[in-house]
């Protein structure tokens, strides 16, 4: 009976039915306190339902009770996580990692505790130490993978999961990474990464909550709309300096904004975005089908996925078609393959024509660009800031990407820079580069393409906004990564008067850098190739009049540009999207004559 029990709270933690789960937990450690597994179990419910002390409390009960249970100690420390706490959480895997060498499941969960927390060389340490006991281990060969994606070395993680996908282990995990390396990968194509994530989608419309909702056929063309936000990053993220301007500006009287928080986090950044909507749902850990029913019930029109991909997405909840009009937007470089959506807001320089084949969404292009910045600092801020450095001696480049930005061919590109302006430096900052063994693993890559120890700095991206600002202003050139661009920090690089040389490539993720750019009348820093790219920055590290030009004279550009326009963005996304509303209702005319 009581593992019949025990059994039914887990289905209802699988489920993500919280307080049910929560309410069998409590049930049976009142009759059972010595129980570890209805402690775990409890830990991860009060955790997922934001209680973190209470969550810690249940966790470290566990440990107490059953220290010596692989299982038990890996969900006693992810609860750790979830609660906040992981430091603690590390700890504790450490520990068995030590007392227990034959524990190898842990060592592939210590792993991807690890690279979630940017600890990359840890990270693969964990997983190489799992796999070498289990080769086998399907999620560690996986996680594997994604640490080296994160690390810069997408071509490896693209041929691992691949190898994977040929042994037919083919599940969620193995799609949504697939998915996620294709955007880093130089030599994919634009239809190889849409067949990544069509398949994804596939899978997630197989796999979606059977729910079935209704709307009338016919409707008010020019009536109110209710418009959906859906983020799990309305806080303190980089996708809040460019939601904030659209939502200063987008309410109207012929709008009502929801804005619909699906994150943990809360902060400051929530009470600004928060204040700009009509209305705010914070909607932690719901399940797919309870949020789908709940954004249903609450009578919404067009709901707008702002995460794509990304870390805490709900595109499951949007599998269901839960609304007349669903659309993806802002978080993710690339189609979500879900076909129940029917647009995606791009622009006309990062999706030209032809580009709706690669594409399960119809593209709307919201021209000039897609986006709009709202800089995080005032123009007061960069008073005494550091100025550049060709002042006082050689000029500084600099790459401000995420660690797994950085492809091989960006790396020889900046090499063959370096070599035609001797004196020059390079400084590469960014996520994922605080660790010291991945700095010297990046070291490493960077001597093999030429670029010795002496003329390269790497440092990690953590820092207050003031000294990250003050370290952009002390760079002269910005080369960006390919064949992912830079989005935020192309916007910031530019804010303090860095110009940035970006390629043009052949898909949304490697042409973000060209639409920022010619918002700010700077097309000519956009290569048409690798060679076009490298000649750029030479000619401009070459021309210092035209480099103290640009630092003058770029932070009022950006703050003039289209970029920074945030009721002229608004205008033309209320038009895009009453527009999207008008072509449903008259599909639904035709549909019914």
């Amino acid at each position: 009976m009581h593992a019949a029990r025990l059994q039914a709270a887990f289905d209802h933690l699988i489920g993500h039915r919280y307080v049910a789960a929560r309410d069998a937990f409590l049930a049976m450690v009142a009759r059972t306190p010595a129980d570890a597994h209805a402690r775990v179990g409890l830990a991860a419910a009060f955790a997922a339902l934001n209680e973190p002390a209470k969550a810690k409390f249940h966790a470290l009960e566990a440990l107490r009770l059953a220290p010596h249970d692989e299982r038990l100690t890996i969900g006693a420390a992810q609860s750790l996580v979830k609660a906040g706490d992981a430091t603690h959480a590390v700890k504790v895997m450490e520990q068995a990692r030590s007392a227990h060498p034959t524990w190898y499941r842990l060592r592939g969960a210590l792993g991807v505790m690890y690279e979630n927390l940017g600890q990359l060389a840890d990270a693969e340490a964990c997983l190489r130490e799992c796999l070498a006991g289990d080769p086998t281990d399907y999620l560690s060969r996986v996680g594997l993978a994604n640490v080296f994606a994160s690390q810069g070395r997408a071509d490896d993680a693209w041929r691992s999961l691949q190898a994977i996908a040929a042994e037919g282990h083919v599940d969620q995990h193995l799609l949504e990474a697939m998915a996620g390396v294709s955007s880093y990968v130089e030599a994919i194509t634009p239809s190889e990464a849409y067949k990544a994530h069509a398949e994804l989608g596939r899978f997630y419309a197989m796999h979606a909550p059977s729910l079935t909702f209704s709307y009338p056929a016919t409707d008010d063309a020019s009536r109110t709309l209710r418009v959906a936000l859906v983020s799990h990053d309305f806080n303190d993220h980089a996708v809040a300096h460019f939601l904030r301007p659209l939502l200063a500006h987008l309410r109207r009287d012929d709008l009502r904004v929801i804005g619909v928080h699906t994150g943990l986090l809360t902060d400051a950044v929530t009470t600004q975005l928060r204040a700009h909507c009509d209305e705010f749902l914070h909607l932690p850990q719901i399940s797919s089908a309870d949020l789908a029913t709940r954004l249903h019930a609450a009578k919404i029109d067009i709901a707008i996925d702002v995460n794509g991909w990304t870390t805490g997405h709900r595109l499951a909840a949007f599998a269901t078609k839960f609304a007349p009009v669903l659309m993806t937007y802002l978080g993710y470089p690339h189609s979500t393959g879900i076909a129940n959506i029917d647009y995606r807001l791009v622009d006309s320089i990062t999706d030209p024509p032809g580009s709706e084949r690669f594409a399960s969404e119809s593209l709307l292009q919201l021209d000039p660009c897609f986006l709009c910045y709202a800089p995080v600092f005032d123009r007061a801020d960069m008073q005494g800031w550091t100025r550049p450095a060709r002042q006082a001696g050689p000029i500084t480049f600099a790459s401000c990407n995420a660690a797994k930005k950085i492809s091989e061919g960006a790396i020889a590109a900046w090499s063959r820079v370096l070599a035609r302006v001797p004196d020059a430096r390079l400084v590469i900052k960014g996520r994922g580069l605080s660790q010291e063994g991945t700095q010297a693993a990046l070291h490493a890559r960077l001597e093999q393409a030429g670029i010795p120890r002496e003329r390269c700095e790497v440092m990690g991206q953590a820092m207050s906004n003031p000294d990250h600002f003050s370290t952009l202003a002390s760079f002269d050139i910005a080369l960006d990564a390919f064949p992912y661009n830079g989005t935020t920090t192309t916007c910031e690089l530019l804010s303090v008067g860095v110009p940035v040389v970006t390629i043009m490539g052949n898909r949304h993720v490697a042409r973000v850098g060209a639409s920022l750019l010619h918002q700010v009348g700077l097309g000519e820093l956009v290569a048409s190739d690798i060679d076009d790219y490298v000649e750029r920055a030479v000619a401009l590290a070459h021309d210092t009049s035209r480099l103290a030009q640009l630092r003058a004279s770029l932070p009022q550009r950006l703050l003039s540009s289209p970029l920074c326009n945030g009721k002229a963005y608004a205008d033309r996304f209320a038009a895009t999207l009453r527009a999207a509303w008008k072509t449903r209702c008259e599909r639904g005319v035709r549909d019914r004559t």
